[in-house]
């Protein structure tokens, strides 16, 4: 029964013995040169082997070998054992032990002589052996090539489909010869001869892709990952042929990019692929003014939906005397309008382009107009400067700019007028030069223009005395004179109302309250009532804003809820950071710094009625200043911070009259009482007068007096009401 032997060790057989010998089938070259093996054949040793290798029997799957040791006087040895599987039509080649074989690996191993198979093979298919082996003796006899055959059918062919992308033209053909499949450009999946046939199974095929005129071979494209190798190929492809292939030719065709001149002018367009360099000189293209631009298919989402298309970038660069004007790109299908002088991007459409002979562009140069350019230089002095800046007009081109600024209008045409215009002016600033100033354009010169605008105080044009009056239902803001002439109207918004009016401790700003965003919010506007901007934007109410004196924070009262509660609040100028000082479950209103800005003085009704009170500005340090069973309202500081006046009912329930008392709450002192109501009273800005409402004349007026409570003088008396006065601030 002969030993069967796995594939892994047949050509591996080491007999072990005290001696070794080697015997190879191929001493060198020559010895296994030939054509086709014969099965059992040897060649003619000089000595006889010591070591013989027969075939005993052959199969469709496997070989039987007998392995013989013909010197019998040779004891114990190695022997390597090797088997290659020939290619078609030609035997193994020389087998050396030391070498890597086709198809096989090495093997070595200690068996013993005697009969043994090797399987599984494959069918149809020629293999040979060779042994090796070395005895005591230095003497090394080498037994021949031996090699034999398996029975059994030859596996079956396979099949190569092949076609051409799309509208691509040409031709795909095979060596060995078998394919020889065309299709014209641009006519789509209608291919021609044979594109479909079978070759022998394993056997290499090379497949090539030649391009008809006017297109290029660009990549092949393969289904079923039957040929992947050829995805990575350029041009000619090697299939294996190991199972069905399918494999696609993409040709792309090619079209000439053209340059066509015109204007009166000169310069350049480039591209760097394809190449051109074309001058153009009124209206003349010459130079490389031709490119042929062979498309890609760059932007595909997958094989099977692809967009085909080369885009060429053109430059247009205009000589010194010139400027480009634009290009002129002519319509059709995957050709977009180059607009402006950017450079133009070209894109050509496989579908729409298949077959066309060229495109051709346009490029328009123009002898270029001489420029200079105009610089505007403004400066602003004075105590009010615009907060908004100005807005500069040169040319027909406005800017917004800052109230000292310098601004460059470049590509002017030369030698033609044109006007610089500084608008946006505030009424409390002048200009010293013409506005607008005339100025010529000078070719590559830059000509200056000087704007001088200086500003006035605006708390000084202001009138110096504050207060709201009724208008058609609703209030403004006015200020006037200390002895009511010269009323002026700050503010103007039909139907909204604009109220309790106080200066900034500069008497640049007027902060007050408004409703005309549709909340009572608090606003801050220039001294003339110019510029006004909202800087709370809240849903409850906020009312009586004041300012610090160093300017930096807003105090004010705001509506808490639904309940009816009012707590005074600081906050930054601006209105940022808002942090609540106090937390009564009643009313906390009218606050105002003092003069020193250490302390809040404010009235609340916490205690049932109103009393007055002062706090620090944290909150802190809560003072109560007036007792009493009955209201004391409208505290207001006098300019030195050293005593308050106030209005009270506790005198008589029924009206109003106003006190004075000094800032700790001492020395409390009745100065004007009637049987009226007067109420809001404040010092004037030297505070030897006193400010205030009374409704004595029959509506509610202001009137003066002095700080002792004599001399009550009427300044207002229009039958509308008047109220809630304020004095600039002391010092400016």
């Amino acid at each position: 029964m002969p030993q069967k032997v796995p594939r892994r060790i047949l050509a591996r057989l080491i007999l072990f013995g005290l001696a070794f010998g080697v015997l190879f089938a191929c001493e060198d070259d020559d010895d296994c040169a030939g054509t086709n093996p014969v099965v059992g054949e040897q060649p003619d040793p000089p000595p006889p082997p010591d070591i013989q290798v027969t075939v005993v029997s052959t199969s469709d799957d496997e070989v039987v070998l007998q392995i013989t040791q013909v010197n019998q006087n040779r004891t114990g040895g190695r022997f390597t054992f090797r088997r290659c599987k020939a290619e078609p039509g030609s035997t193994c080649r020389p087998l050396d032990l030391e070498g890597i074989l086709i198809d096989e690996n090495v093997h070595q191993t200690a068996l013993p002589m005697g009969r043994y198979t090797d399987s599984p093979l494959e069918a149809a298919s020629t293999y040979c052996y060779n042994v090796r082996g070395q005895w005591e003796s230095p003497v090394v006899i080498v037994n021949g090539q031996t090699c034999a055959s398996t029975t059994g059918a030859p596996p079956p062919p396979v099949s190569m489909i092949v076609d051409v992308w799309a509208r691509g033209g040409g031709t795909i053909t095979t060596n060995p010869p078998g394919i020889a499949c065309s299709q014209a450009g641009g006519a789509r999946n209608m291919t021609t001869g044979t594109c479909q046939t079978e070759f022998p199974q394993g056997e290499p095929v090379i497949v090539t892709g030649t391009p008809e005129a006017g297109w290029v071979f660009d990549e092949w494209r393969t289904q079923f990952n039957s040929a992947e190798n050829c995805l990575t190929e350029p041009g000619p492809c090697t299939v294996p042929m190991d199972l069905t292939t399918w494999l696609t030719a993409v040709f792309v065709p090619q079209a000439t990019v053209s340059i066509e001149g015109s204007g009166e002018g000169s310069g350049t367009v480039t591209s760097g692929e394809p190449s051109i360099d074309c001058l153009v000189a009124a209206g003349v293209a010459t130079g490389d003014c031709d490119g042929l631009a062979t498309l890609d298919h760059s932007d595909h989402t997958n094989q099977f939906d692809i967009v085909y298309g080369t885009s060429v970038n053109l430059v247009a660069t205009p000589n010194g005397d010139s400027e480009f004007i634009g290009w002129t790109v002519p319509a059709g299908v995957g050709l977009e309008p180059c607009p402006g002088t950017d450079p133009c991007r070209v894109t050509l459409d496989y579908d729409g382009l298949a077959g066309a002979d060229a495109v051709t562009v346009g490029a328009r140069f123009e002898p270029r107009a001489l420029l200079g350019s105009v610089e505007v230089t403004v400066t602003t002095s004075g105590v009010s400067p615009d907060p908004d800046g100005y807005d500069l007009t040169v040319a027909g081109n406005t800017r917004s700019i800052p109230v000292n600024a310098t601004e460059l209008f470049e590509g002017l045409v030369a030698d033609e007028p044109v006007d610089a215009l500084l608008a946006g002016i505030a009424n409390n600033c002048t200009v010293t030069e013409a506005n607008p100033q005339t100025v010529t354009v000078v070719a590559d010169q830059t000509q200056p223009v000087t704007f001088t605008v200086t500003c006035a105080d605006v708390g000084a044009q202001t009138p110096p005395v504050l207060f709201e009056r009724e208008v058609n239902g609703a209030f403004e803001i006015f200020a006037m004179n200390p002895d009511g002439s010269g009323v002026v109207q700050l503010t103007d918004d039909p139907g909204f109302d604009n109220e309790d009016p106080s200066w900034s401790w500069d008497n640049q700003k007027i902060i007050f309250r408004s409703n005309r965003s549709g909340t009572s919010d608090i606003w801050v506007m220039n001294a003339d009532g110019s510029n006004p901007v909202q800087i709370t934007n809240n849903e409850p109410d906020n009312e009586d804003p004041a300012f610090s004196p160093d300017g930096t924070k807003i105090v004010y009262e705001e509506e808490i809820g639904t309940t009816g509660e009012v707590e005074i609040f600081i906050a930054d100028a601006n209105g940022d950071n808002p942090v609540q000082l106090t937390d009564a479950p009643n009313i906390s209103e009218a606050p105002q710094f003092s003069p020193d800005g250490n302390t809040i003085l404010f009235k609340s009704n916490r205690v049932g009625h109103f009393e007055v009170y002062t706090m620090n500005p944290d909150g802190s340090n809560l003072q109560r200043l007036t007792t009493g069973s009955f209201d004391s309202f409208d505290p207001s500081w006098s300019p030195d911070g050293t005593q308050i006046v106030f209005s009270s009912q506790r005198a008589q329930p029924t009206r109003e009259d106003l006190w004075i008392m000094d800032k700790d709450g001492s020395n409390q002192q009745r100065i004007l009482f009637n049987n009226v109501w007067d109420w809001h009273p404040v010092f004037s800005t030297d505070g030897s007068q006193i400010i205030f409402t009374s409704d004595r004349d029959g509506d509610y007026e202001l009137f003066r007096m002095n700080a002792d409570g004599s001399g009550v003088t009427p300044l207002t008396n229009n039958g509308v009401r008047d109220d809630d006065a304020e004095y600039k601030k002391p010092g400016n």
